[in-house]
């Protein structure tokens, strides 16, 4: 069985730690994770697979174990390795006794600047160490604490800031076009609109997304329609409407789903929903974080 996002909502809490960090810091990290897994099992033994749906932004994973499968952008890898991708596509992990990830989940990555890296344009993924310094990685690795490793990158994120003053504008670009957005998805918002709020052209709106968002702005309006609607129908279906997401009919909500999650919605839905703390909670990016 593969333990998908949403419809396997308490696979997350169980099996990853989370910690998000301070709201100054959030237009550029969203969150850090590291898996939690079984430690009673011998090593290597198959534990599950899990898939997470398309997002907004990119990730840096550290692998601190032994290597695990991913299906990224349909490309099947044998991960042993330290990788930096975007999130805006479906996502498929099979993890074995013994994985242990380290991982960043940064909505603006000014990480991809110093390192020339597009990842709007290559639609793939990199080494992490084309977008972190070797000398950080080493830090990470040898950390005895998820907590440490957490404070690592917050300090190695401080430093480049002050040192590049621009990244805090860009990012905070970035984080209130998504804002700016999410307020009104029932409304037809266009780019110039939310550029002209901004005081700044469409033109730098969108190079700033494609450069450190990792995809042109109009499909990372779509893919956070997509998750927050999906996110609602799951948790809250009593409340759940597809006019308040803009979707014109059913149909066009059914499509989109299809489109980012590969899988029809009767599908999904024969998963298991859980009942339990069934209201969405509004935050972005604040339920699932890979």
């Amino acid at each position: 069985m593969i333990l998908k996002e949403f419809f396997n909502r308490n696979h997350i809490p169980s099996k990853y730690k989370i910690f998000f960090p301070p709201r100054e810091v959030e237009p550029f990290i969203e969150c850090f994770w590291e898996t939690n897994f079984e430690t009673d099992v011998a090593r290597g033994s198959f534990l599950f697979t899990d898939q997470i749906f398309p997002s907004v932004g990119t990730s840096i994973m550290i692998n601190l174990g032994n290597e695990f499968k991913m299906t990224c952008f349909g490309e099947k890898i044998t991960v042993a390795t330290d990788l930096a991708y975007s999130r805006h596509h479906l996502i498929t992990s099979t993890h074995y006794a013994g994985n242990l990830i380290f991982g960043i989940r940064m909505q603006s990555n000014i990480f991809l600047d110093s390192a020339g890296i597009d990842l709007c344009k290559n639609h793939s993924f990199v080494t992490a160490d084309k977008v972190l310094t070797q000398a950080t990685i080493s830090k990470i690795k040898k950390a005895s604490s998820f907590e440490e490793r957490c404070e690592i990158v917050l300090n190695y994120l401080s430093d480049i800031v002050q040192k590049q003053k621009k990244f805090r504008f860009i990012a905070k670009n970035i984080s209130d076009s998504l804002k700016f957005f999410e307020s009104a998805f029932n409304e037809k918002i266009s780019m110039a609109s939310i550029a002209k709020e901004l005081y700044c052209s469409k033109k730098t709106l969108q190079r700033h997304f494609e450069r450190y968002v990792g995809g042109v702005p109009k499909k990372c309006f779509r893919i956070l329609r997509f998750r927050r609607s999906l996110e609602h129908y799951c948790f809250d279906p009593e409340t759940f409407s597809i006019f308040l997401y803009g979707y014109f009919d059913h149909s066009h909500f059914y499509r989109e789903v299809k489109e980012f999650t590969g899988y029809n919605l009767g599908t999904l839905k024969s998963e298991s929903i859980p009942k339990e703390n069934g209201k969405v909670t509004g935050a972005r990016g604040r339920n699932l974080f890979f």
